[in-house]
Order: structure tokens, then C-alpha cells, then sequence
């Protein structure tokens, strides 16, 4: 029986974006954020984000630990 190759899947992401629709002066947490991926399933996704009015970066985490 052959497997499927599995995927690279992002589970964290950077990004970068300047002059943002919504300036952002501090620190947001977003904690308890789900996504919903290819297969279907509800994935948690924790996001941080650190804005300076005119730049705002932020890391992205998704748990794909079910995945085997």
C-alpha cells in the first residue's frame, strides 16, 4: 500500500504590512481564534500583532498536531 505524500503545511507565518488598513498603535493578542483548513476540521490559531501606526507585524501560529 503506497501513502500519500504529505504536504507542507505553514504552521507559522510572519508578515509584514506597511501603511495598514487599521493603524495599530501597541500590542493585539487575538488567542482563541479558529480557521477552518482543506480537510474540513476547525484548526486553533493564535495571532500577535505589533503596530506602529504606519507598520504593523504580526506571527501567526496554527496547530496542525492532529495530523499523522
Amino acid at each position: 500500500m503506497k501513502k500519500k505524500p504529505i504536504r507542507k503545511l505553514f504552521t507559522r507565518e510572519f508578515y509584514c504590512e506597511l501603511l495598514p488598513e487599521q493603524p495599530l498603535v501597541g500590542i493585539k493578542v487575538i488567542p482563541n481564534q479558529k480557521i477552518i483548513g482543506d480537510d474540513g476540521k476547525d484548526r486553533p490559531m493564535f495571532r500577535i500583532e505589533i503596530g506602529f501606526l504606519f507598520l504593523v507585524l504580526s506571527y501567526t501560529n496554527v496547530d496542525y498536531s492532529d495530523l499523522d
